[in-house]
């Protein structure tokens, strides 16, 4: 006996979207229709996840739903789509390339500047966010900026970049020399080895 597995993508993008499901028999993939709609038709029994692949400026939720099938349909796996936005900005100054970034509040995510300094964050809700950059031997200016979202993208969140300086002060002993002798090393951290 087979059975359907059926849903609908509400909100304000859901025509054509991809929707793929994993069970017993594999891996099928299919698109919403006109109004959202989306089934899977000769389902066996067993478990299945279905997911919803967000799109460019499109984000779905939840990402995948689990379900079981016993001897019957499954119906209402529905997902919602919101619009989402990007929140952008670049690292100038002593090292623009390879800056982590790490993105807080309604949502969480990492990336790593470009080679020109420029980042992005995609798929944003609107909503609160902090914004951090980080490499070790730099100070950076601001350390973290506050974030919020509406209704559109948010761009120039950027960052100035210094390297870290440190002031090492030597003293000579009485008879004029300075102990322990060898070449002087700085940690990041600002800890002197002789």
């Amino acid at each position: 006996m087979y059975y359907a597995a059926s849903g609908t993508v509400s909100g304000p993008a859901r025509s054509g979207l991809p929707i793929t499901l994993t069970g017993p028999l594999g891996t099928e993939m299919t698109t919403t229709n006109m109004s959202g709609d989306f089934s899977f038709d000769d389902l066996i029994d067993g478990d299945y996840t279905i997911v919803a692949t967000s799109q460019p400026g499109v984000r779905i939720t939840p990402n995948s739903i689990s379900f079981t099938l016993a001897d019957s349909n499954v119906e209402d796996l529905d997902f919602v789509s919101q619009e989402s936005y990007t929140l952008s900005g670049m690292v100038s100054g002593d090292v623009m390339a390879g800056v982590l970034m790490t993105l807080g509040g309604d949502d969480d995510d990492v990336t790593l500047s470009g080679p020109d300094g420029f980042y992005q964050f995609e798929g944003l809700l609107p909503g609160s966010y902090t914004v951090e950059a980080w490499e070790p031997g730099y100070d950076m200016s601001p350390s973290m900026i506050p974030v919020t979202i509406v209704n559109d993208g948010v761009d120039g969140i950027d960052f100035m970049s210094m390297a870290t300086s440190y002031v090492i002060t030597a003293s000579a002993g009485p008879n004029g020399i300075i102990s322990p002798a060898g070449d002087t090393i700085v940690e990041y951290d600002g800890t002197v080895t002789y």
